[in-house]
């Protein structure tokens, strides 16, 4: 259950689990600060201008933007016992931050794994008028080209003798990608 989400106001923790209904109609018809779920759900507390790092949590999913999640944000969730962190926004996690997760062990899905198909969901016309896509859409297509992806990052990160690097495999599947469209193109 999610316990805690965060806005730039602040965030709010609901121990009993956030209410995803409330939480929608706040953010996507009102279009109210996160703050305006405490107002709905009494038991929950406002921390305004504070991260969502510090509460006791089992999954972390850093989804805002780049570099949100810091060295000192990562000791918080390493010691609060979380076990993995999924990124769900570009880089939101810096390079210390995740060094310690790696060396801890966590389960760590970087933003290339676990993000990806996000912009192949939205299509150019779309993206660029800044409509949102369907919820069925987001849902539908990214699932074959994650599964792959998965499969692709986990075959280098073993290939390249370092087994559960998730962040290593993607990196290299990546670069592979674009150097065999470079090469496709006669440029190599």
């Amino acid at each position: 259950k999610v316990i805690a989400m965060s806005d730039s106001s602040g965030a709010i923790h609901d121990p009993f689990g956030i209410d995803i209904d409330i939480m929608r109609a706040l953010k996507e018809n009102d279009r109210a600060r996160i703050d305006g779920y405490h107002k709905h759900v009494t038991e929950s507390k406002f921390f305004p201008e504070e991260k969502v790092w510090q509460f006791k949590a089992d999954l972390a999913f850093p989804c805002a933007t780049q570099n949100e999640l810091d060295q000192d944000d990562a000791k918080m969730l390493i010691d609060n016992g979380c076990i993995a962190i999924v990124e769900g926004a570009n880089m939101p996690t810096t390079p210390k931050a995740k060094s310690l997760f790696q060396n801890k062990n966590l389960l760590f899905a970087p933003d290339k794994a676990a993000n990806a198909g996000g912009g192949r969901c939205i299509s150019p016309r779309n993206a660029t008028k800044r409509i949102a896509a369907k919820l069925e859409l987001l849902r539908s297509r990214p699932t074959a080209s994650n599964h792959y992806g998965h499969q692709d990052y986990q075959h280098f990160a073993e290939k390249y003798k370092r087994p559960k690097d998730y962040v290593f495999g993607a990196n290299v599947a990546g670069f592979l990608r674009v150097a065999d469209a470079v090469h496709s193109y006669g440029v190599i």
